[in-house]
């Protein structure tokens, strides 16, 4: 009987403790939990399960129909990340110190345990921002651990001023970030997820306008909360990364580079370009995560545009990539760069339902890299998934295991005794897996000193 009353508290402290990764963290909170417990579908085996994103077409002109069918996409989310929280107190500190708190101490050394494993959750999560999720297997979805199959290739960014990124200027700033992000497809349900630093001096900047409500809003909580129509939700963390780029995107002047070739002259799957330029022999030219973006007024060459996702029309912004491997200049100052970008990974120039670019990459265009950077992230149409199975009971030990349903989150907390060690220990521990679909997110690239 003793046992089972010990389960039932260790349950309730459980709940107590869950409560907590629901509701103090942006990035747990609010991800799509979907996927929490993928290993009780039937049929599903392994540590991964695939899902359906929206199929891809290409219409014709005219009634004449030309069936060239369509294309099934298919992405993953797989479970690589395991952490825990664990420690013990002898019989001599549970009768002198621990129990004569009751059950309030309880609750606190779990709330203090649990934010402690949360904190380790949300910087994961975060880490979607840079594509810096490592996971725990190498194949042929990561780059030296890092799943670079998760995370944006596109980015937003203000000025460059001595090779350093601008702050955001203020409101104005942030509805024209929103209004690029949604140029190339349709957008819903929009979450921006800021460093905290940043927030004050943008709502500092909206305080003089006259907007009653939201100045009453943000004056009141010091948080941009919702903003713009439709309204777009502003979250905020102080766990958001940093990215340290190459040489090249922190050159203090140029920090552009010249198109040699690229690996497919039809411009039909690029994925990897070879540009000169960089300083010869350069061990640092340019580094996993680095951003690309295609530069306009190139003499003689017509300008790089994204094409819409839908429709394939073209729009006013410059086709941008994410680098997925370090790269070492050669003497003769060239670099080879492998990419990510587009809805399936590439570039593609050929008409089709895969083109979305306007024009062939060819020799002679100029990409800008960009400098080191804070990153931001914005969301939409719910994308960056969270799956947090629950793990079995670990018997002959004390064992519960706390669910939410409305936050997805889940935590196995195990209770016992060390054997003729004169100690109870107590482990709080889950393992969960994240994906940020690249398609539906963006990179925003603030500065890293937090004083601008």
């Amino acid at each position: 009987m003793a046992s089972l009353n010990i389960l039932q508290k260790v349950q309730t402290y459980q709940k107590y403790s869950a409560a907590y990764l629901q509701n103090y963290y942006c990035f747990v909170s609010n991800a799509n939990k979907k996927f929490e417990n993928f290993q009780n579908i039937t049929g599903n085996l392994g540590s991964s399960v695939g899902f359906k994103l929206p199929d891809r077409f290409v219409k014709s002109n005219g009634l004449m129909a030309t069936f060239g069918g369509y294309e099934q996409r298919i992405k993953n989310i797989s479970v690589t990340q395991s952490a825990n929280v664990s420690f013990s107190v002898t019989n001599e500190e549970r009768i002198f110190n621990v129990d004569k708190t009751g059950e309030q101490y309880m609750k606190e050394a779990g709330a203090s345990a649990v934010q402690e494993f949360g904190s380790g959750v949300e910087q994961d999560l975060a880490l979607n921002a840079i594509s810096g999720v490592v996971d725990s297997f190498i194949d042929s979805q990561t780059y030296g651990q890092k799943n670079y199959l998760s995370g944006p290739y596109r980015f937003y960014r203000t000025g460059i001023t001595n090779g350093k990124i601008d702050p955001i200027g203020g409101y104005t700033e942030l509805a024209k970030m929103i209004t690029k992000f949604k140029t190339i497809g349709h957008a819903s349900d929009i979450k921006v997820y800021l460093p905290d630093i940043t927030i004050p001096n943008i709502i500092g900047t909206g305080l003089n306008q006259f907007t009653p409500k939201r100045s009453d809003e943000t004056t009141m909580s010091w948080a941009i909360g919702k903003y713009g129509y439709p309204e777009v939700e502003y979250l905020q963390s102080n766990l958001l990364p940093t990215h340290i780029a190459g040489t090249v995107g922190n050159e203090a002047v140029n920090h552009t580079l010249t198109v040699v070739s690229t690996n497919d002259p039809t411009g039909n799957k690029v994925t990897e370009i070879t540009f000169s330029g960089a300083t010869a022999s350069d061990l640092n030219a340019i580094k996993y995560g680095d951003l690309f973006e295609s530069v306009d007024d190139v003499s003689g060459y017509p300008d790089l545009r994204w094409l819409t996702h839908i429709g394939h029309h073209v729009t006013t912004e410059p086709v941008q990539f994410r680098v997925i491997a370090d790269a070492i200049a050669g003497g003769d100052t060239n670099v080879v760069v492998k990419l990510y970008s587009g809805m399936d990974g590439y570039l593609s120039s050929v008409s089709g339902r895969n083109q979305n670019i306007n024009t062939n990459i060819v020799a002679g265009m100029k990409f800008r890299v960009m400098p080191s950077h804070r990153a931001g992230l914005i969301i939409s149409d719910n994308a960056l998934l969270l799956a947090m199975p629950q793990l079995p009971e670990q018997s002959p030990f004390i064992t519960a295991n706390a669910y939410d349903d409305d936050s997805g989150v889940s935590l196995r907390m195990t209770y016992g005794s060390k054997f003729g060690e004169n100690q109870k220990g107590i482990i709080y521990d889950g393992i969960w897996g994240s994906l940020a679909i690249p398609e539906y997110c963006e990179r925003i690239l603030l500065p890293v000193n937090s004083n601008l």
